[in-house]
């Protein structure tokens, strides 16, 4: 499939020259390379130049700002600044973007295929065309003429590239992957700002011996990008205010509660290549032991968030008013809030987001994230509905001497994201999975820490079930899901609630789903799931892979789990998958069946003192059980709750065969009556110092603890006797060992002492001949 390889962006703010130069992006030799530039006003004839070859124009529109998109395919070198030229002097912005793996056929009379219109307003439908051929990529390009229109590509498979707001003007460009030709979807662009333009959708063909890459790219995001700003009305929502008072209350949490000065726009970053975040905010009046609010309203038919988490971000205006900002023992510091119906003063929910005493970077933004289901609040009021949200707040509360500023940006109720795409030679990896379902997003939903780590604040389903292709490679990462709220910590920006974050692995039979040698861990809960449908035919690969303090863990029958390691793992439903070599510990396996106990097999569970390793229901039966072991657990059968296994079967009979070495289980019974035959070797091997065998050697064995005979047998021909034993517990040991009888030579007897383990008993005895026989 054709794949961005990169771009980059320019702007100007001048109006007295004619044009605008672009610095080249990264590229290769036979990169296609896309220019795009629009100017605030005019009907300019283009002209556009890199000192090498020659551009060829793909389209010119004129409306309200003038738009050109200019293509080439790239030199194996000396690809210079692609300058622009206009016969009309205006301020200018423009991007260059580069695409590999695209078709090489194109010519200046048969350019790739394009539909543009004119696009006017703050929610902008793309249009729609025809692909001519499967696996294409569909450039997405909005111009405006707002000075910072701050477009956004908010439906699900839209993915942002890179984003100019220049000084009279803007510029968005976006893509995403058609499978199969056809019709395009009429996907909806933003703006934060009204203005017009152009609007234009772009396929760009796959090589014509079919692709040799394919991206990481999302099927599909049903997370609702709720406002890119609160400084500005959006999509139905009003523009942030201060009117907290009026609506939520003039004392919370003990606090008296005054209306804040709203600042809009107060910063603005960049998440990603030329791409915008616009933070606007509240200011504190100087009192002591008050906060200053503000509100938004948000459009009343649209959201309901159910257990959705909300995602938004903050940061100081500057780093120095962090200085001016509570501690979070104050209970005051800074506060974000959710509000269903239109009571004045109740059904709310305020969460403590943030305070001085907070470890953040001087100037970082923090994700923060709220659920209408958590109840770790600061303060609330009657009965929050979360499908009936109609008003977000802020309040912050400063030193009581000094003003004190605080910005929140862009604000989503987050959903599972689904990524799908890579290949063999370029799989997908933790870079690219931060980059797609989160910074072309416009969102710190994953943020990336190192080549290989990342922080995850979002559910990821990793493929589709094979309706796009997947190929992922984890390996030696390590993955952090957040820690839920801890004041003795300092950690308060986490407010979600238990296994509404994590992984879910949905592969379709020709997919590759590789996450081995590496580490996923929280503080709380979050899910681990193969989903139900994932294909059986799929290739699998989880070893080496350490999951900790998941909540919820689906494992499905579609491969064997081998050498995963799952610590404090407390659900970890079983699904009837084949489990094997693997370590359990203060985790526990939910089996559907008793049957299901077949498949788990050379398995260690561990215990520090509660709970069981295994809970089975179904109807009774004999299974076989291999190779497990367990280490402290209750050591004898009862229900204290930390028996090793739990029979949840109220009647019959049900019998474990324990082979291979496996330990034999404490088990707690809901009635069933359980019976555990784990038979272990006992061998004595009985040889005189030559090491020769000695046939007819007595030999017996006995607990030592009270003295019952377990064997009583003599050696055969090769000078060895066994017995079988049936294991439950380590067991201590005598032996004794003569050889008296007539016929032959006679020995003096031997005692030798031991311990019976799951692996049985062997030992050997050499006797010594009696002289005085």
């Amino acid at each position: 499939m054709p794949a961005i390889r990169d771009s980059s962006f320019a702007y100007e703010s001048v109006t007295t020259d004619a044009g605008l130069t672009i610095p080249i992006c990264a590229y290769e030799e036979n990169d296609l390379l896309i220019a795009i530039c629009v100017g605030d006003t005019g009907t300019p004839t283009w002209g556009c130049s890199n000192g090498v070859g020659s551009w060829n124009n793909l389209f010119n529109r004129n409306n309200s700002c003038s738009t050109t998109v200019y293509w080439k395919y790239a030199a194996a070198s000396g690809e210079g600044d692609v300058a622009f030229t206009s016969t009309v002097n205006e301020t200018y912005s423009g991007i260059v973007v580069a695409i590999r793996d695209a078709y090489q056929s194109y010519t200046g009379g048969s350019p790739m295929l394009q539909t543009n219109t004119t696009s006017t307003g703050t929610a902008i439908a793309l249009p729609t065309l025809t692909t001519s051929d499967s696996n294409s990529l569909v450039l997405t390009l909005v111009t405006s003429t707002a000075a910072a229109p701050s477009i956004h590509f908010v439906n699900s498979v839209l993915q942002e590239e890179n984003k100019v707001d220049g000084s009279a003007e803007g510029l968005g460009l976006g893509w995403f992957f058609k499978r199969s030709t056809g019709v395009t979807t009429a996907y909806t662009a933003s703006a934060m700002v009204s203005g017009s333009g152009t609007k234009a959708v772009i396929e760009i063909r796959q090589p014509s011996g079919g692709a040799t890459v394919i991206p990481p790219y999302p099927s599909s995001d049903d997370s609702i990008y709720i406002t890119p700003s609160f400084g500005i009305a959006y999509d139905g929502n009003s523009a942030i205010a201060a009117t907290a008072d009026t609506n939520w209350g003039t004392t919370l949490a003990g606090k008296t509660a005054n209306d804040a000065t709203v600042a809009t726009a107060v910063v603005d970053i960049g998440n990603d290549k030329g791409s915008f975040m616009s933070f606007s905010g509240v200011t504190n009046a100087a009192t002591a032991n008050q906060v200053s609010g503000a509100e938004g309203v948000v459009a009343a038919s649209r959201y309901n968030v159910g257990e959705r988490n909300i995602l938004t971000h903050f940061r100081h205006a500057t780093p120095v008013q962090n200085q001016r900002l509570s501690t979070l023992g104050s209970g005051r510091g800074v506060w974000f809030g959710m509000k269903s119906g239109t009571t004045a003063g109740q059904n709310y929910k305020i969460w403590q987001v943030h305070g001085s005493d907070v470890a953040t970077p001087p100037g970082s933004v923090v994700p923060i994230v709220i659920n209408a289901s958590n109840t770790d609040t600061v303060d609330s009021n009657s009965t929050i509905t979360n499908s009936d949200i109609r008003r977000y707040g802020i309040w912050t509360g400063g030193l009581g001497v000094l003003t004190q500023q605080v910005a929140f940006g862009p604000t989503w109720a987050m959903d599972t994201f689904a990524l799908v795409g890579g290949n063999s030679t370029e799989p997908i990896d933790i870079p690219a999975i931060v980059k797609s379902a989160a910074n072309n997003k416009n969102r710190y939903s994953s943020i990336l820490q190192g080549s290989s780590q990342m922080l995850c604040l979002q559910a990821i389903q990793f493929g589709d079930g094979g309706t796009n292709p997947l190929y992922l490679s984890l390996d030696s990462t390590a993955i952090e899901f957040p820690s839920q709220k801890n004041y003795s910590k300092k950690i308060v920006n986490y407010n979600g609630i238990d296994n509404t974050v994590g992984f879910t692995y949905y592969a379709g039979a020709t997919d590759t789903v590789i996450h081995r040698s590496s580490v996923i861990s929280s503080q709380s809960k979050y899910h681990w799931r193969i989903h139900s449908s994932s294909s059986a035919s799929a290739i699998y690969d989880f070893s080496g892979l350490t999951i900790i303090g998941a909540g919820d863990v689906q494992l499905r029958a579609v491969t064997t789990f081998n050498g995963m390691t799952f610590t404090t793992c407390p659900t970890i439903t079983q699904n009837s998958a084949v489990i094997d070599d693997c370590t359990f510990s203060n985790s526990k396996i939910t089996s559907a069946t008793l049957g299901d106990l077949d498949n788990i097999s050379n398995c260690t569970f561990i215990s520090s003192g509660t709970g069981h390793a295994i809970e089975v229901s179904g109807a009774a039966s004999t299974i076989s059980f291999v190779g497990n072991s367990f280490t402290g657990f209750a050591s004898s059968n009862g229900s204290t709750g930390n028996e090793a296994i739990y029979v949840n079967i109220a009647s019959g009979i049900v019998t474990l065969n324990i082979s291979g070495g496996g330990s034999t289980p404490s088990i707690r019974t809901a009635g069933a009556t359980v019976n555990i035959n784990n038979t272990v070797d006992i061998t004595i091997t009985v040889v005189d110092k030559n090491n020769n065998p000695i046939e007819n050697a007595q030999t017996a064995v006995f607990k030592s603890i009270d003295d019952t005979q377990l064997m009583n047998e003599d050696t055969n021909a090769s000078g060895i006797a066994t017995e079988d034993f049936n294991y439950v517990s380590n067991t201590s040991i005598y032996i004794r060992v003569r050889k008296a009888s007539s016929g032959g030579p006679k020995y003096i007897p031997t005692s030798s002492t031991g311990t019976i383990t799951n692996e049985g008993f062997s030992t050997t005895i050499i006797l010594t001949e009696d002289p005085n026989a």
